[in-house]
């Protein structure tokens, strides 16, 4: 699956105990401390690779790397406790985080 459209209504999987949404290319501020955040999170690429992404706000922060499935993804990070988290991607990315 290529990702190549996408209208400008957000859209959202709220699953029993997580949260998925797509991130158009950009930067975003996610917050996180609002008490009803699980312990997980994730950046998943859609389809094909996202060629720069940067974060922080995470145990594990990305910095410039390139995410893509058979390579590198991030699908099991967590919070380092900030109010928010803040991602800076090149392309179109998934993030999913666990919800309590």
């Amino acid at each position: 699956y290529k990702h190549t459209k996408t209208n400008e209504t957000p859209l959202f999987l709220i699953a029993q105990d997580t949260l998925t949404f797509i991130l158009p290319p950009g930067r975003h501020k996610i917050y996180v401390n609002t008490g009803l955040e699980g312990s997980f999170c994730g950046l998943i690429p859609l389809g094909e690779s996202c060629r720069c992404i940067s974060t922080t706000g995470l145990a594990y922060n990305l910095s410039k790397h390139h995410l893509m499935f058979g390579s590198q993804i991030s699908s099991n990070n967590s919070f380092d406790g900030s109010d928010f988290v803040t991602v800076d991607t090149s392309d179109y990315i998934l993030w999913t985080m666990s919800t309590l």
